[in-house]
């Protein structure tokens, strides 16, 4: 199954239907040398990047990408400052502009995120966030609640050795 298509001859990650004035902008773009930089990084975290020129970030979409950059990418994602300090900002404009529901989704992720990426002090900010978003949310999401209540204790139980298997961002998560 491929997840982010990419084209073969040029390493452009196709997250999305490009508009004709998108496509003039990346044709500029692939041929410099910012954009050679970057052949080398894997998919969903060069798609960020090429997101950045078109001015994709700061949006549900920047979110997504480093999400899917988390959970399919994460050996690479979590050693690169520069993509955990943009799903930081990313994550930010995303509790501002979600509902209640996803904000405390996002919150619980990027808590996760940062402890698997050894960010202990900024976890635990995100982390306490998280709590408090979920404990915000309203009897119509209960069941969230529960599921959040649930993911929260396995970040707290991983924080201290995010290398078990049940604690890598891909690990299949079901609440008990």
């Amino acid at each position: 199954m491929t997840r982010l298509p990419v084209c073969p001859g040029n390493g452009l990650p196709l997250y999305v239907d490009f508009s004709e004035d998108e496509l003039e902008k990346l044709e500029v773009f692939m041929k410099t040398d910012a954009y050679q930089a970057i052949q080398a990084v894997p998919p969903w975290q060069r798609a960020y990047r090429v997101a950045a020129e078109l001015d994709h970030t700061g949006s549900n979409r920047g979110f997504f990408l480093l999400l899917q950059a988390l959970w399919y990418e994460s050996d690479t994602f979590l050693k690169d400052a520069a993509g955990l300090d943009a799903l930081e900002t990313e994550a930010e404009g995303e509790v501002a502009r979600a509902g209640a529901r996803q904000k405390a989704y996002a919150a619980a992720i990027v808590s996760y995120a940062l402890f698997a990426a050894d960010r202990p002090e900024k976890a635990q900010v995100w982390f306490e966030r998280a709590v408090e978003l979920v404990d915000a949310l309203g009897e119509d999401h209960e069941a969230d609640r529960t599921y959040l209540k649930a993911y929260l204790a396995r970040v707290s139980t991983c924080r201290s050795d995010m290398s078990v298997e049940s604690c890598r961002p891909n690990a299949g998560f079901e609440p008990e």
